[in-house]
């Protein structure tokens, strides 16, 4: 009877246990469902609590652990985040999705090496999973896995265009230094996000560096249009408005990026090319501050010194000039511009014997040295030496036949000489590589006027004028041939 007795209590335990466990169970999948609800409805206070609820009424549950750990993640508490999608891949080993999150965990962690194996895994239950190819390209691009990163974003893009990918795969190309897929990388997360000036600034650059000039200056102007403050786009823009000559919008851009915050540290090449612009617009006392300012900024940037030295010269300040060009020839020894302007320096302190013996070793060196040809041949010009002079200018143009001050130069030799067809021509071709050269202008006048057309000399010296208004060479000939009775 007592045998009997024990065993219906012990029945009555087990059902009894099984009960209380079917109802827990309910209960979690209720706090589960509630979790689930809350969380389309975008409240995840309450989504939290209610899938910590079902966690505790059931640590088997690897889903609920998964949300959990999701909406942690979502809230970058990373620490809170990490166990619960740990325990989320030990109860589900096959969750693709939890492996995926458990890698962003490790990765904002900045645990690289537990991402990428959290996100293999997550590849290994599913290959087409796109979200976690990108983010394992992610890691690799992080890891300097430059190649490996293109191609991860690569497979992840044919499943899926989102423009971060694009981004990724972007910054991974630049890095390899393919400028011109990055380029077209950035471009396509320009597509699809026509309205984000941080990609637009990217394809900007990229496009500079990939020399897709025209493609930049749209990119960039795009990009500060959406956000003035966005720097770069105006150093960028500075440096393109400088290679095309166009100095007054270099100077103003450079000028803007030098006002903006900034995080790069590009100060001293924008206050070089600063000085370039305002230079080539004969504002020197100006070039001379922002040559010094970014000498300062860069002691160790040869071409700054020597552009320096050179702003000197044009001040008459030789002996500082000197300096700058010993300065440059310190960090560059066989910097042969700054030779050939430190020898052109000397010949105008006196120093001739000491100017000719530099640039000739200079030109025993190298031959085909077009700064010293040049400033030989300015050498001669200045002693009026028009035979060796015509020379080094004649050498100086069959390396390069574009070079507009040598053909000027060349041509007031042959006029010298006594060659005046010869000379006209050098003049004509000047004038035809520059249309803007103001001393082509005033030459091709004195050729005019020597041919007796007193008429087309007054139009080329206006010409001449017009373009350089502190020319004095156009002025004087100009007021010289009109005074005479000349009509134009």
């Amino acid at each position: 009877m007592r045998l009997l007795i024990a065993t219906i209590i012990s029945v009555l335990l087990v059902c009894t246990s099984a009960i209380a466990q079917d109802e827990t169970k309910a209960r979690a999948d209720k706090a589960y469902n509630h979790g689930v609800e809350a969380f389309k409805k975008g409240d995840f206070d309450k989504a939290i609590e209610s899938f910590s609820e079902a966690t505790k009424l059931n640590d088997k549950d690897g889903a609920a652990f998964g949300w959990l750990g999701y909406l942690y993640l979502k809230r970058d508490q990373f620490d809170l985040a990490l166990p619960r999608l740990q325990r989320a891949t030990e109860l589900d080993p096959k969750n693709a999705k939890a492996w995926n999150n458990l890698g962003t965990a490790y990765f904002k962690k900045v645990d690289l090496d537990k991402a990428a194996e959290a996100y293999r895994e997550a590849l290994k239950i599913d290959g087409k999973y796109a979200e976690a190819r990108a983010n394992f390209a992610t890691v690799l691009l992080n890891q300097n896995r430059y190649q490996d990163a293109v191609t991860h974003f690569s497979q992840a893009l044919l499943t899926e265009r989102r423009a971060e990918w694009y981004h990724g795969a972007g910054q991974a190309r630049e890095a390899l230094g393919d400028f011109p897929q990055a380029a077209k990388s950035y471009a396509d997360a320009v597509v699809l996000k026509p309205g984000d000036a941080t990609y637009k600034l990217k394809a900007g650059v990229a496009c500079y560096q990939a020399k897709q000039i025209s493609d930049a200056q749209k990119h960039l102007t795009e990009a500060y249009a959406i956000d003035p403050s966005l720097s770069t786009a105006h150093l960028v823009l500075g440096l393109i408005a400088n290679q095309q000559k166009r100095w007054s919008e270099g100077e103003k851009f450079l000028r803007t990026y030098l006002k903006l915050e900034k995080t790069e540290g590009d100060e001293a090449l924008a206050h070089f090319q600063l000085g370039m612009a305002l230079e080539k617009q004969g504002k020197l006392d100006q070039a001379q501050t922002e040559y010094t300012e970014a000498a300062r900024l860069n002691p160790k940037e040869k071409a700054t010194y020597n552009n320096l030295g050179g702003v000197y010269f044009r001040l008459g300040r030789y002996e500082d000039a000197l300096a700058s060009f010993d300065k440059a020839l310190e960090l560059e020894p066989q910097f042969a511009q700054a030779i050939a302007n430190r020898a052109l320096t000397l010949s105008k302190r006196g120093k001739t014997d000491e100017a000719l013996n530099a640039w000739k070793a200079l030109l025993d060196r190298e031959p085909n040295n077009r700064d010293a040809l040049m400033a030989l041949g300015s050498h001669y010009l200045e002693a009026k030496n028009w035979r060796d002079a015509r020379i080094a200018f004649e050498r100086l143009l069959k390396i390069d036949s574009r070079q507009v001050a040598a053909l000027n130069n060349l041509g007031l030799c042959l006029y010298n000489l006594g060659d005046l067809p010869a000379a006209e021509k050098a003049f004509g071709d000047a004038l035809l590589l520059d249309q803007a050269n103001a001393v082509a202008c005033n030459n091709l006048g004195v050729m005019a006027e020597k041919r007796g057309n007193k008429a087309k000399a007054i139009e080329l010296y206006q010409k001449a004028m017009k373009l350089d208004r502190t020319y004095t060479d156009a002025r004087e000939n100009y007021d010289r041939l009109k005074s005479s009775g000349a009509s134009g």
